[in-house]
């Protein structure tokens, strides 16, 4: 009786306490994926079935590797509660991360038998909003400020990441957009200014819960202009007619644009199809007008080197480069230099040639002077006009000088600053007139002929800008001639015995006179109606032996020949000087000298 009574109770003992091994872990919510905002707490539930004795519950991570040894133990953050079944609950407060993306979420138990996973691993669905806004534009991200050009079409695009996908709002200068990128046809100075773009987001979690968010960003836009034209301005814009070392200033202005243009001086070596040789400038201002317009102004000392070169700027902001294309032209005066290696041959009795050379550069060439005296005689001087260039050299011949003398010559360059200082002296004796020819007769005055080079001289622009237009005219007469009164009326009273000089009509300057050794009385006067006219016959003599008498007549006003009256003056120097202008032309045509006793 008694060993039945004692496996009766060790068979109920064995049937209310044996082990009774866990076999399912049932995870809720079930949703899989499951969506989850991130950093809001979520609550998830862990139950087994029956189980003796109650098991314990495990939560994990599972980073999606197949090695479970590598999974996050999350189970710190769960608490366990038993039913009277012998059923078991763990609940989890789960708040996610942005790292936990993609993770899943399981739990694990034992009781002593083996261990049991929960009946699913949702894939966490992480919910976030949209990070701040990042723009791109031609490929590149911008973030404080970017341009675009006017006239052009503009494209700005949007990104922001966010779960689900953000949406975008623009708002900028002038309008709105949608979506993730704005696109303006025809960009304006109008769309200047701050370009905003929202990015936006609806969370909406496996819970039910729901959140929105939002970010935005802003950059600044700014609009190009570019400029179209540069050109110089102001009264040195074509020429600029300078004398050596002088200071002067040119202009240069861009057409308006934005931003500001950025203007450059050159000096190019006269070639205008060539600008690897040309010179930058560097001695300039600049200023921003207020129409968005660029002026320069440049300072420049005239170089007698620059001579003929030009000067002329270029501008460029965002588009090309542009070129003014005005050029202005130098003009540089200066001293002449001294004429060189005078020397003299052909010396006659009455007559000698000289020779020289000058080097001009590319400068307007001058008039040449010769300074003369005989013996112990004081300085004499002439202007040269018949003179011819043979290669380097220039050569001219002195006529009626006297037979047998000492004679003493020097040479100076002239022009309308001034002359140079003089050549050295040369020294030369005439023949006797027994050694010459008798054909060589005494030459009168220096033809008016005038070479190519001399035309240079008197017809220069530059010259004939810094001389003027007034021209003077020198009448000559016989000193013997007997005078009638004063010279109140046509300034030569006596019209005998006279010596006359014509200047023609056409502009070509003819001389003539009567002949001295059988004088003629000869009408002379002057046309007030014609300026620049006079009319005598035309007899051509030598002016030997005469002093004369010499009468100045100007151009003064609306292109009259006006008389001068009362300024005749009596000249004894051996030389005079005959000026002839064209004062329609403005045009001074050429010089006579004639040589008296």
């Amino acid at each position: 009786m008694d060993a039945w009574f004692n496996t009766a109770y060790w068979w109920i003992f064995w049937i209310i306490f044996r082990t009774v091994p866990i076999g399912h872990l049932q995870l809720s919510p079930t949703f899989d994926p499951v969506s989850l905002i991130v950093n809001q707490p979520t609550t998830f539930k862990c139950t087994s079935d029956f189980g003796r004795p109650n098991p314990s519950i495990y939560w994990f991570k599972d980073n999606t590797t197949d090695d479970v040894a590598d999974d996050i133990n999350i189970t710190a953050f769960s608490s366990t509660s038993t039913t009277g079944l012998n059923i078991t609950i763990s609940t989890l407060t789960f708040t996610p991360l942005k790292s936990d993306l993609g993770m899943r979420l399981y739990c694990s138990g034992n009781n002593g038998g083996p261990s049991v996973t929960s009946n699913i691993k949702p894939l966490i669905n992480l919910l976030y909003g949209p990070t701040i806004p990042v723009f791109h534009f031609n490929g590149t991200n911008v973030d404080v400020a970017l341009h675009a050009l006017s006239g052009t079409q503009f494209v700005l695009r949007c990104t922001s990441n966010g779960n689900p996908h953000p949406s975008f709002t623009w708002t900028y200068s002038g309008g709105s957009a949608i979506g993730e990128e704005l696109v303006i046809p025809e960009i304006k100075p109008l769309h200047e200014g701050n370009v905003t773009c929202l990015a936006r987001n609806v969370m909406l979690s496996s819970s039910g819960e729901t959140l929105t968010t939002h970010q935005a960003a802003a950059v600044f836009l700014h609009i190009d202009v570019p400029i179209t034209q540069v050109a110089l301005v102001g009264s040195n814009a074509q020429n600029a007619v300078l004398k050596e070392n002088d200071t002067s200033t040119f202009e240069c202005q861009s057409s308006p644009g934005k931003p500001p243009a950025i203007i450059h001086w050159y000096k190019d070596g006269g070639t205008k199809e060539i600008i690897e040789d040309d010179i930058t400038l560097y001695e300039y201002n600049t200023t921003a007008m207020a129409e968005f317009s660029v002026k320069s102004v440049l300072k420049y000392q005239a170089k007698r080197l620059d001579n003929e070169m030009s000067i002329y700027c270029t501008a460029s902001n965002v588009g090309p480069v542009f070129t003014s294309p005005q050029r202005s032209k130098l003009i540089i005066v200066s001293l002449p230099v001294i004429p060189e290696e005078l020397a003299k041959t052909n010396i006659g009795a009455n007559s000698v040639t000289l020779s020289w050379k000058y080097d001009s550069g590319n400068h307007i060439f001058p008039r040449f002077i010769i300074g003369m005296k005989e013996s112990d005689s004081g300085w004499t001087e002439r202007l040269l006009l018949d003179i011819s260039t043979n290669s380097t050299r220039l050569s001219t011949t002195l006529t009626m000088l006297n037979s047998s003398s000492v004679y003493s010559v020097r040479m100076y360059a002239e022009n309308s600053l001034g002359r140079s200082a003089p050549s050295p002296v040369v020294s030369f004796t005439t023949l006797s007139s027994s050694m010459t020819d008798s054909s060589q007769s005494l030459h009168s005055a220096q033809s008016t002929h005038v070479e190519p080079i001399i035309g240079s001289i008197c017809g220069g622009t530059a010259l004939g800008i810094l001389l003027g237009t007034v021209g003077t005219w020198f009448v000559f007469v016989r000193k013997n001639r007997q005078k009638k009164g004063g010279c109140s009326a046509c300034c030569i009273s006596d019209k005998t015995n006279t010596y006359e000089a014509k200047i023609s009509s056409t502009g070509d300057a003819t001389y003539s006179s009567i002949d001295a050794a059988s004088p003629v009385q000869r009408e002379h006067y002057y046309d007030d109606t014609v300026a620049g006219r006079a009319q005598v016959p035309s007899n051509p003599v030598e002016l030997e032996g005469q002093n004369v008498i010499v009468t100045s007549y100007e151009n003064i006003d609306s292109g009259k020949l006006h008389r001068d009256h009362g300024s005749t003056t009596l000249r004894t120097a051996n030389v005079m000087l005959y000026e002839s202008l064209n004062q329609e032309g403005r045009h001074q045509e050429a010089y006579e000298m004639i040589t008296t006793s």
